[in-house]
């Protein structure tokens, strides 16, 4: 039977979520589907049938559950961030004396760097393809994933209304709803104006950028298959997603001068922090560079 009580605390803590910190959808949705498994598990494990009632120990039980389970740290970071959510919410509304996720340390992530392509593996985006308009919107696809470094929902999300070519720039809806623009170079302005014009043939009533041979919206799934397809000419990297792009966007630049501040801007960061680890990256390339050549690193 539905636990009523938790059922309207959630369903008030979702629509705060939606409505004033305006989270996405896909936020929105990870954030229930956490409390819920949460909610599943203090009922089975110990018979307690209200979130409020949860305590601490509670928690980093379930912490070490899916810890057991072989679950990505990542992943498990962000159900716990799930909680703290909730639970300040809660105490906000004054439904809550105590936090029960307060003082409880996250699992530590192994450390690791972002993979990218090297210079000379991204030039094959510009190499000639095939010709029609699949290969003309395959080609748009790689080189707005990789000249701007928007992300794969970004891109997706992309409406005729959003390219302003006569500016050459392209507006994008990043995460919490925020816009920014993008400037994009002029021998992309031509290539997307060309896909824009090939549309109409498809589809004259759907107004994204990127379609469907049936004139549909392109899903999340096939940008994904385009991309892991092209890479695979090119790499023999585990990792071949839209993601892949845009670390390489911002490796380059920043090998090639840009300020971070500015590859920030670009990227949607919303912190200084979350683009550094490109800065990391460059100085292991360097380090791996300097053990290979300098002298008095000889075996």
């Amino acid at each position: 039977m539905r636990n009523l009580p938790f059922f309207c605390c959630m369903q008030k803590f979702l629509q705060y979520l939606a409505s004033e910190k305006r989270s996405s959808v896909h936020t929105v949705s990870a954030y229930r589907s956490d409390l819920e498994q949460f909610s599943a598990f203090i009922q089975l494990h110990f018979e307690i049938d209200d979130l409020l009632a949860a305590t601490t120990v509670m928690v980093r039980s379930w912490i070490a559950h899916w810890m057991d389970q072989g679950m990505a740290v990542s992943t498990v970071h962000r159900k716990v961030s799930s909680l703290q959510a909730y639970y300040r919410f809660e105490l906000k509304q004054g439904r809550l004396r105590q936090n029960p996720v307060k003082g409880i340390v996250k699992p530590k992530k192994p450390s690791s760097l972002p993979q990218y392509l090297e210079v000379s593996q991204a030039e094959q985006i510009y190499q000639p393809t095939e010709e029609g308009w699949e290969a003309l919107r395959n080609s748009v696809i790689l080189r707005l994933l990789y000249e701007t470094g928007m992300r794969r929902s970004e891109l997706l999300g992309i409406q005729l209304k959003d390219i302003d070519l006569s500016k050459g720039q392209v507006r994008v809806l990043g995460k919490r709803n925020k816009i920014r623009i993008i400037p994009i170079s002029k021998e992309l302005i031509h290539e997307i104006n060309s896909l824009t014009e090939a549309n109409q043939a498809i589809s004259e009533e759907n107004t994204f950028l990127f379609i469907q041979s049936k004139g549909e919206e392109l899903s999340t799934f096939q940008l994904y298959q385009i991309v892991k397809k092209k890479l695979s000419q090119w790499t023999t990297m585990k990792k071949r997603s839209p993601h892949i792009l845009r670390h390489s966007f911002a490796s380059h630049m920043l090998n090639q001068g840009a300020d971070l501040n500015v590859i920030k801007e670009i990227l949607g960061h919303s912190s200084l922090a979350a683009t550094q680890v490109y800065t990391h990256l460059n100085i292991e390339k360097l380090k791996g560079i300097h053990q290979l050549l300098h002298p008095r690193n000889e075996d």
